[in-house]
């Protein structure tokens, strides 16, 4: 092969890739400011005015309507949930939350999505709510908090993206029944203006594992009245680490607690876990007892994306097959020649 046909065909290579991290990129920038973390968002509608699911006996706006609006898909059953997937949620002029759940027991899935709210309001707000699944979900500014959560109860909130948050990244509270088993994993929670977590009176055994939670005014804060929850494996670096004025709260796992970005002890023995205890603030004297010498490894906030795209693979796949085309003709041609 000649040196300008070896120069067409490393051309092509870069055509062929280069459209693909243009598209990536490009999508990302259009929306930098407030899409800048969006986890790729397929997206479908756009909502501009407040959406309540009330599922109590005799509502009109139930799942079953929810799903004729074309909110959601899906029967609300544990192998078919309801699923609200790849919108944006922009209500930021309407002094509501953008997305409002009550009285369900359904499954259901939230996943995907990218909301705008009002600085005061849960951009998803969940009322008496059970079997409910929060991922890979995101929020722009003004958002009060991503999501908050009254006498809800075995629910997830995991991977999603809750920064910025004019007041919260994740809020809950008890009032009339307790808000509790909900397992709250892998999120990024950060530059949030009071707390990354708030949990309030009447949130009892909960989880809160896996989480990045950096650059809140206070990382995790345990109200009085919230009890029982167990806190370990998240990283935190926040003005205020964590504050505890509950009761008979665990901040470790048995052999493992969080990492703590100011945490002055030592690792003589060079286990991972500091020799004394992290101190948590608040009332309740509680404290990490085995707090990590590192952030451990984490995938949270990676979830979401548009299913079977992944840049990487496809920019590789063609680099190898493109790579492949061209040792088989150069390989073709020295044999013709001789």
């Amino acid at each position: 092969m000649n040196r300008k046909n070896l120069i067409l065909y490393s051309i092509l290579v870069v055509l062929l890739i280069y459209p693909l991290f243009y598209i990536d990129s490009s999508f990302m920038s259009s929306n930098s400011e407030e899409l800048s973390v969006s986890n790729n968002l397929g997206i479908s509608t756009i909502f501009t005015t407040p959406i309540t699911i009330d599922n109590t006996p005799g509502s009109l706006n139930n799942w079953t309507w929810a799903k004729d609006q074309g909110y959601c898909t899906g029967s609300g059953i544990s192998t078919d949930p309801y699923t609200i997937k790849n919108h944006i949620f922009n209500t930021s002029s309407i002094p509501a939350s953008p997305l409002w759940i009550q009285d369900s027991s359904k499954y259901f899935v939230i996943e995907n999505c990218h909301f705008i709210g009002d600085s005061n309001y849960g951009a998803i707000y969940m009322q008496n709510v059970s079997n409910g699944i929060i991922r890979s979900n995101t929020m722009g500014i003004p958002t009060g908090a991503l999501v908050y959560m009254r006498n809800s109860s075995y629910n997830v909130i995991s991977n999603n993206i809750a920064s910025n948050g004019a007041i919260y990244g994740l809020v809950a509270a008890g009032t009339i029944g307790p808000t509790r088993y909900n397992t709250i994993s892998n999120n990024v929670l950060s530059n949030n203006g009071i707390s990354g977590i708030n949990l309030r009176s009447g949130c009892e055994s909960n989880t809160i594992t896996d989480n990045i939670i950096n650059n809140n005014g206070n990382g995790i804060d345990l109200d009085s009245g919230a009890v029982n929850n167990r806190i370990y494996l998240n990283c935190l670096n926040n003005t205020l680490n964590a504050i505890d004025d509950g009761t008979n709260n665990q901040w470790d796992h048995g052999n493992k607690g969080n990492y703590w970005e100011d945490y002055a002890g030592v690792d003589a023995d060079e286990d991972g876990i500091g020799d004394t205890a992290y101190i948590i603030s608040g009332s309740a004297g509680s404290q990490d007892n085995y707090p990590l010498m590192k952030c451990p490894e984490q995938s949270a906030g990676t979830g979401g994306g548009i299913p079977g795209y992944d840049i990487g693979i496809l920019a590789g796949s063609l680099f190898f097959l493109t790579s492949a085309i061209i040792y088989l003709t150069l390989k073709k041609s020295r044999k013709i020649k001789q």
